[in-house]
C-alpha cells in the first residue's frame, strides 16, 4: 500500500509545479519583446536587467493567486502602448522635438495607466493593486523607452502611476454613488 503522507507530499509537489509552470508561461511573451527591444536599444545591459526584473515580477504575481494573474496580465498588456511609442520615437529620430516626445510619453503613460486600472474594475483590491498594475505597465513600457532621456522617463512614470491611481479612485467613487 501507498503511504498516505508520501501521497499527499507528491500531490502537493505536483500542484506547486503546475502553478509555477502556469506562471512562467508569460515568459513566452516577455522574452521576444525583450529581444526585439534589446536589438533596437543602445543599452543592452539595462534591457537584460529589465527583462529579469519584469519576468520575476510577472511570474511571482501570476503564481501568487488569480488576482495577481489578472494584475500581471493587465499591466503587461497596458505597458505595450508606451513601449511601442518609445520604440517608434527612438527609431524615427523624434528626439529633436522634446516637447513632442514629452507629450507622447505622458499621453501614452496616461492611457496605459488608465487602461490598466480599468482592466481591474471587478477586483476588490484597492490602491495597492492599482500601484502594482501601474508598476508592471511602467516596467513593460521601459523596454521601449530605455534610450530616452531621464526627464521623459520621469514623465512616463508619473503619468502611468498617477493615471492608474486616479482611474481606480474614480471607479471606487462611481461604485459608491451607484450603490
Amino acid at each position: 500500500m501507498v503511504n498516505h503522507d508520501n501521497l499527499l507530499h507528491r500531490a502537493r509537489v505536483a500542484y506547486e509545479l503546475g502553478r509555477w509552470k502556469m506562471a512562467a508561461r508569460v515568459l513566452v511573451l516577455v522574452i521576444p519583446v525583450a529581444i526585439v527591444c534589446g536589438a533596437l536599444s543602445q543599452r543592452l545591459a539595462a534591457t537584460v536587467g529589465l527583462t529579469v526584473l519584469l519576468g520575476t515580477i510577472l511570474v511571482v504575481l501570476r503564481w501568487r493567486n488569480r488576482q495577481g494573474q489578472r494584475i500581471a496580465n493587465a499591466g503587461f498588456t497596458a505597458g505595450l502602448l508606451p513601449l511601442s511609442a518609445g520604440v517608434l520615437m527612438s527609431q524615427l529620430g523624434m528626439m529633436s522635438s522634446p516637447a513632442l516626445c514629452m507629450s507622447i510619453c505622458v499621453g501614452s503613460g496616461v492611457l496605459a495607466g488608465s487602461w490598466a486600472a480599468y482592466a481591474l474594475r471587478g477586483n476588490r483590491g484597492g490602491v495597492a493593486d492599482s500601484l502594482v498594475v501601474g508598476t508592471v505597465a511602467l516596467t513593460t513600457a521601459l523596454f521601449g523607452c530605455i534610450d530616452l532621456p531621464s526627464n521623459f522617463l520621469a514623465g512616463l512614470a508619473v503619468a502611468t502611476l498617477a493615471s492608474a491611481l486616479i482611474a481606480r479612485l474614480v471607479q471606487s467613487l462611481y461604485v459608491r454613488t451607484a450603490a
